[in-house]
């Protein structure tokens, strides 16, 4: 009897948990409204690049070899992140 107790409450559990974890996933998410595409926000001497079907802003920066490239995009959070070429 205690053993069925303890499987119960485990599947009980499992299954509260599956339900909080995965349930805002089923939820559909409405389209966001008053936004802006990228390329209107970015200032005058911003470059976009297209690398695997993802629009990256480029600001190149800097004298010399190699020339610096600071990388900002949505997925960083919002981070510059300096890569050098």
């Amino acid at each position: 009897m205690r053993r069925h107790r303890r499987r119960l409450g485990l599947f009980v559990l499992a299954s509260g948990l599956a339900v909080v974890l995965g349930g805002p996933f089923l939820i559909p998410v409405p389209p966001l409204t008053g936004t802006f595409p990228p390329q209107t926000l970015a200032d005058d001497d911003s470059e976009f690049i297209e690398i695997n079907g993802l629009d990256i802003h480029v600001k190149k920066m800097g004298q010399g070899c190699p020339p610096g490239i600071k990388i900002k995009t949505s997925w960083l959070y919002g981070q510059e992140v300096p890569f050098f070429m």
